[in-house]
């Protein structure tokens, strides 16, 4: 037999219609949906012959379950059945500050993970006087898929030459030279660290830790995503936002699966490299595709430039950029 512990949380029933948009409809909700029972499992659990311990205190959970540590392996199982005193109003707001307790915790363990690469470039420019500079508010700029920083070289150069103005320059996460721990993670937290909104996320500690308070975000592609999600979640700290080649998605959800799809089948690709002859064939196969407008033969040094940029990034995080 296995010394096994099982924690049963009763906390009546019915509760999960509150977090369903019937929960809006109160004349409705409460006389259909808001149904709570009043059983416990002693029954069922003596039935099965398995001891059975209800506590309807945190004191009487913590004596009860200290008490089932001690227990021989022969034991076999036991139930520990917690029934809280919550009234339905209070479970409600009982499970949400719990569930923004979960999202901050794993929040906060997810960008510790990651470390962005930025470079954070300020400057003055004869056509510019200091003080008018000074009143300018930070570029922010953010490169596509596959990107890294230094495809704003150029532009940041003159920005900061001709404009005199302060551009801040980021590799996001899973590109260039940023760093992500992702060895250990499973498929789903592995999305999470390269997703959308974590992007969003370490782009606002960056920002705070440099004391950026407000900036106008610059994104193309994917870095365009970026610039308009930061923008939603923190109106506040954005003056403004320049896409190029960006938008916010298909606007069905019928498009998004389809889009969604075919990401899964291009992270797929990525996901079978394993050495860089294959890459190589991927990075040349992707760049001539009709979307690049034939690159190679229209500016050649500047294709063989981000191609050599490219190959340093990683097959398997740029995936999961796409999927996250």
């Amino acid at each position: 037999a296995v010394p096994l512990t099982i924690v049963l949380v009763n906390n009546g029933g019915g509760g999960i219609f509150a977090f369903l948009p019937i929960a809006k409809h109160q004349d409705v909700m409460l006389p259909c949906f808001h149904e709570p029972h009043t059983t416990d499992f002693a029954a069922a659990c003596y039935a099965f012959g398995i001891p059975h311990v209800l506590c309807k205190t945190p004191e009487e959970f913590e004596a009860a379950y200290l008490q089932t540590q001690g227990r021989r392996a022969s034991a076999g199982a036991c139930v520990i059945e917690a029934r809280p005193a919550l009234s339905y109003e209070e479970n409600v707001v009982f499970h949400n500050d719990l569930g923004q307790a979960v999202a901050e915790r794993t929040r906060k363990e997810l960008l510790a993970k990651v470390s962005l690469s930025w470079t954070h470039t300020t400057g003055s420019s004869l056509r510019v006087s200091r003080e008018a500079a000074a009143e300018e508010p930070p570029l922010v700029l953010l490169h596509g898929w596959m990107g890294e920083k230094a495809d704003w070289a150029e532009v940041s150069r003159l920005l900061v030459e001709e404009h005199g103005r302060s551009v801040l320059s980021v590799d996001l996460p899973g590109h260039g030279e940023s760093k992500a721990a992702s060895g250990g993670l499973d498929s789903w937290e592995a999305s999470a660290l390269f997703s959308l909104p974590m992007a969003v996320e370490v782009l606002s500690e960056l920002l705070s830790s440099l004391q950026i308070k407000r900036a106008v975000l610059v994104g193309y592609s994917l870095g365009g995503r970026v610039a308009m999600a930061f923008a939603h979640r923190y109106p506040d700290r954005s003056l403004g936002v320049i896409a190029l080649s960006a938008n916010p998605g298909p606007r069905s959800a019928c498009e998004r699966f389809q889009r969604w799809q075919q990401d899964v089948q291009l992270a797929g690709r990525l996901r079978e490299i394993n050495n860089a002859k294959d890459y190589e064939a991927f990075l040349a196969k992707w760049y001539a595709a009709p979307l690049w407008g034939g690159l190679a033969d229209r500016r050649p040094a500047v294709y063989k430039g981000m191609l050599r940029r490219r190959r340093r990034s990683c097959a398997k995080q740029a995936s999961h950029a796409l999927t996250g």
